[in-house]
């Protein structure tokens, strides 16, 4: 069911009528202390929805702003039985479900898991508002051994389905994804198509890896040798989140085939210790030092490289307006340098605690970075000019390979559009080469 929180002191007059004291609404998150010292509910205004626990016992609410105003979204706070992390929503009434369909839909919000559920399908789980964690995961694997994912699959869509997809293979879950229409959430698909519209692209879902490769392939990173390079460094985390062996060496099987590479090299990388994520950056874990060996020399771990992609982060960090500015402007995949792309990704969707102890230790560098007296506004410019030149590279390089293969009336097309890139090539970045020929690291 679902309730709703009214404005006003309606709220705190029905608590007084049954007698529940202020000390124990305030435990149970439903009342807030104010600096002043009165209290006031903590939901107002907003359409309440119960959430249960397994035993489906009500230990808190996620509350939906009704008209303007932020956050849209708030769940309960942190409660002796209220865990957001450690609860899914409509785990109590899906259960059931998930055993009988031998399968669990992963959604994003509590209004996707109602539009399911009212359609007939309800094996359908959603967490409260946060990217998936181990133990929503392990939630999951009690009552399923495989999960869809039906997220949004926009960009931001896409980075919280391969998240949630790496703590999924982390508990030896066989992961899926469903691919939506653009535009379109599980609510709304299912409004305009019903449940037999979903159930299409539920049986359209592809292993969670091949759509990884889909995009990167899309994309044109198997086009190049750097393309194949950064791809890999894509999967690499997938991979290594696989804990059944079997899907592991499926994985590295089939990454080993379309990056063109030896599968015993890529085993060797995979099985690195101080690979971590792919990165070529070294682990925090060193405390600021990086061992040479055996001899265990203690070095000063390098600075972070200076480059168009650090260039860019500064401002992102600075928080809005510049939040959106460069997230809209700029694709995670144009991301080099690994710590780079996932404090880009962590930034984006609020998730600065989920970041892997190099990249947290590289975020942080930034931060005390800072922008100093740096105008923002240039900084952002020259640094978006430069990534969009190194992306129109890749493109020619992509029409210098498919030049020698083709008939001359697609080589004239095709001349005729690397006419056209280099041109804005030029117009974007001038000094792109001399630039690049001075600095060579990657992201420069």
């Amino acid at each position: 069911g679902l309730g709703y929180a009214p404005t006003g002191r309606s709220f705190l007059d029905a608590m007084k009528s049954l007698g529940l004291r202020d000390e124990v609404l305030l435990e149970a998150g439903l009342l807030i202390k104010r600096e002043d010292g009165t209290l006031a509910p903590s939901f107002r205004g907003r359409l309440l929805f119960p959430i249960h626990d397994p035993r489906a016992r009500v230990v808190g609410f996620g509350g939906r702003l009704l008209g303007a105003g932020e956050p849209k979204y708030l769940n309960s706070s942190e409660t002796p039985i209220f865990h957001k992390g450690r609860l899914l929503y409509n785990l109590h009434a899906a259960k059931h479900a998930m055993r009988k369909a031998e399968r669990a839909i992963l959604v994003e919000g509590y209004f996707d898991v109602l539009r399911l559920s009212l359609a007939g399908i309800e094996e359908v789980v959603a967490p409260l508002g946060t990217g998936l964690t181990s133990d929503q995961a392990q939630l999951v694997r009690r009552h399923t051994s495989h999960v869809i994912l039906l997220y949004d699959s926009d960009e931001a869509g896409l980075r919280a389905t391969f998240r949630a997809a790496d703590e999924l293979l982390r508990e030896r879950l066989r992961v899926s994804v469903a691919t939506l229409p653009p535009g379109e959430d599980p609510d709304t698909l299912v409004q305009r198509r019903g449940a037999a519209g979903l159930e299409a692209i539920l049986k359209d879902a592809v292993d969670v890896f091949e759509r990884k490769l889909q995009i990167l392939e899309r994309k044109g990173f198997l086009g190049t040798l750097p393309g194949r390079r950064r791809a890999l460094d894509r999967l690499l985390p997938t991979i290594r989140a696989a804990a059944d062996p079997i899907t592991q060496e499926l994985y590295m099987s089939r990454a080993a085939e379309a990056a063109g590479v030896r599968k015993d090299v890529l085993e060797r990388e995979v099985t690195n210790a101080g690979a971590g994520s792919g990165e070529r950056y070294p682990s925090a874990r060193s405390a600021g030092t990086v061992s040479t060996g055996e001899n265990r020399s203690p070095l000063p771990a390098p600075a972070l490289p200076a480059s168009a992609e650090k260039t860019l982060l500064l401002p992102l960090l600075e928080g809005e307006p510049w939040k959106s500015k460069v997230i809209q402007a700029v694709d995670v995949e144009e991301f080099e340098f690994v710590p780079y792309r996932e404090v880009f990704e962590a930034i984006a969707d609020d998730a600065v605690l989920s970041l892997s102890e190099t990249s947290a230790r590289a975020y942080e560098e930034l931060r005390a970075e800072g922008l100093g007296d740096r105008d923002p506004n240039a900084l952002y410019e020259r640094a978006v000019n430069f990534i969009e030149a190194r992306r129109l590279e890749r493109q020619l390089e992509q029409i210098d390979q498919r030049l020698p293969f083709e008939t001359p009336e697609v080589q004239a097309s095709l001349i005729a559009e690397k006419r056209r890139v280099f041109d804005e090539l030029r117009k974007r970045y001038p000094r792109y080469k001399i630039a690049m020929r001075r600095r060579g690291a990657p992201g420069t």
